[in-house]
């Protein structure tokens, strides 16, 4: 007797319950992984999605629903051009079909409004197959690259200002160079009362425009980052005592007194950068005497040991001068700041220079400060941290030797392409009595000292054809040991990395124009120096 037909359906029955069962299990893994894929996507740190083959979203991270302004649930199941502009919806859409036609990955960069601000993104879209290679979806990554273009184009920037900076310098220190040495070359003429007037004004004048741009020049250059310290071990003292001497003369036409106070816990010796502290000094001493009209000015110095053979070396400038307002305190440092914006104000400048002091103490690991009342005359105060050297072994000496031509005899050759300032070179080195040969390029010149020795050679840095360390280089060389001169370098362009780049072609000593002549007596007394120690 056969089963009843209901056995049969029981059995389908239950068939069909296992596939369910097994059905929903899948489903919960499914759902699993969507949510781990979530998740993780989530967590990533970039814009990440999925599109379907009909261009529908299937997955929307949490940056991507940032980016759209929108939840991720109602990102999902949409296409871009319900969520983006008509324009933008059909470029990324071009973009998506012809990844599944070639099945090759795109990358490119896009921008968007975010918030009030451009925002720039680098963007990767990709295609996903399936087990048979077929490409059944595209997932988009995104990354936010505008900091990092905008550090770039920082550092172009940097890289252009400190260009233009190099060649502004040349460019306007040359004529400069020519000016000033014509002008101290004629002071030791014969000229009449008005002749001499007239040179003293240009003179004058020139400097005055040499230091504004030394000024725009130095801010430019700590402001790029550019301005390295150039450590040298010297006595504070000595600095602070150079600068009240350099200020005597203005001093000394308004009848100031100039002084100067060191605590006893000073130390005799320190490292730090000479130039940059007298800078400082300079420009605060000068402001004193050039503000107060009578009275005196007065430099104090002390010090503050700190750990590890280091010191805080704290300087105060105080002069008897009006003082300065209350109101006006805050804006000091400003750069292009001054007392007195207005046109026909008493007093000139840049209104860098407090900004400058402010940039170098902070260089110098300190900070700067006023303190001053209106009627009662002003206190500056400036620190810098410094390093303790115990030893007078590591400081520089400058030689004494004398720039005689009759006791010490040099062949000296002249490398300017310029002719104004090939001249004025001729008649600064005829005047310390040495006779010199010029040459008004680096080929030329590589060719005469192969001809003839030269103990010392003044070499321009930019020439047409082949330039000062080019010329450098060939000599170093291509001249035998015993021949090779002393080599000094003349340009107008004073960035660290120009007088790095002379050493490192083998030049001996570098000076800056405009040239004076008393830099350029220093300089062969330094040449003279070094020849002794090579004989």
């Amino acid at each position: 007797m056969r089963e009843p037909s209901t056995g049969g359906e029981e059995v389908s029955l239950a068939a069909l319950q296992a596939r369910i069962a097994t059905l929903e299990a899948e489903v919960a893994d499914l759902r699993t992984r969507s949510t781990l894929l979530q998740a993780i996507s989530d967590h990533a740190p970039a814009v990440m999605y999925v599109k379907s083959r009909e261009g529908k979203f299937l997955l929307s991270n949490s940056l991507h629903s940032q980016l759209l302004g929108r939840a991720s649930a109602d990102i999902v199941g949409r296409r871009e051009s319900d969520l983006l502009p008509e324009d933008e919806a059909k470029e990324i859409d071009r973009v998506t079909e012809a990844i599944f036609v070639s099945g090759e990955s795109q990358s490119s960069v896009f921008e968007l409004d975010l918030h009030g601000r451009r925002r720039s993104f680098l963007e990767l879209i990709f295609p996903i197959r399936n087990d048979e290679g077929q490409t059944i979806a595209v997932g988009g990554i995104s990354n936010d690259i505008s900091d990092r273009l905008e550090r770039e184009q920082a550092v172009a920037s940097s890289l252009a200002k400190s260009e233009f900076l190099a060649m502004m310098s040349h460019e306007i220190r040359t004529p400069m160079n020519a000016i000033l040495g014509m002008a101290s070359l004629l002071f030791d003429s014969p000229l009449t009362v008005q002749q001499r007037e007239l040179i003293e004004t240009i003179h004058a004048s020139s400097k005055s425009l040499l230091a504004i741009l030394n000024d725009i020049l130095d801010f430019s250059k700590i402001e790029a980052g550019k301005l390295d310290l150039e450590m040298e071990t010297f006595d504070a003292r000595v600095c602070v005592a150079q600068c009240l001497r350099l200020m005597g003369p203005s001093a000394e036409q308004k009848s100031l007194v100039l002084d100067a106070k060191f605590a006893p816990d000073v130390p005799p010796m320190i490292r730090t950068d000479p130039t940059r502290l007298q800078q400082i000094l300079l420009n605060l001493v000068g402001n004193a005497v050039k503000f107060t009209a009578a009275g005196k000015v007065s430099v104090s110095l002390a010090a503050r040991e700190l750990p590890e053979e280091h010191c805080e070396l704290h300087f105060t400038v105080t002069d008897t001068g009006p003082g300065i307002p209350a109101e006006r305190v805050p804006a000091l440092f400003e750069a292009f700041t001054q007392l007195d914006s207005s046109t026909t104000r008493k007093f000139g400048g840049t209104g860098l220079g407090l900004a400058i002091c402010k940039l170098l103490t902070t260089l110098m690991g300190g900070r700067i400060w006023v303190e001053t009342n209106v009627g009662e005359g002003s206190a500056f105060h400036f620190t810098i941290r410094t390093q303790v050297s115990r030893s007078r072994a590591d400081v520089v000496v400058t030689s004494a030797v004398p720039a005689n031509a009759d006791e010490n005899a040099l062949a000296i050759l002249l490398v300017e392409d310029n002719p104004v300032n090939r001249r004025m070179g001729e008649l600064m080195l005829k005047k310390l009595g040495y006779p010199v040969t010029m040459v008004p390029s680096g080929i030329d010149a590589l060719q005469r000292v192969k001809e003839t020795r030269y103990d010392v050679i003044f070499m321009d840095m930019r020439m047409p054809e082949m330039n000062g360390i080019e010329a450098t280089k060939r000599i170093r060389a291509e001249v035998e040991a015993g021949n090779q001169p002393y080599i000094i370098a003349l340009t107008a362009n004073v960035m660290k990395e120009d007088r790095d780049a002379c050493f490192a072609a083998g030049m001996n000593d570098f000076l800056a124009k405009p040239l004076q002549i008393n830099s350029l007596k220093t300089a062969l007394e330094r040449a003279i120096l070094a020849r002794g120690k090579r004989t």
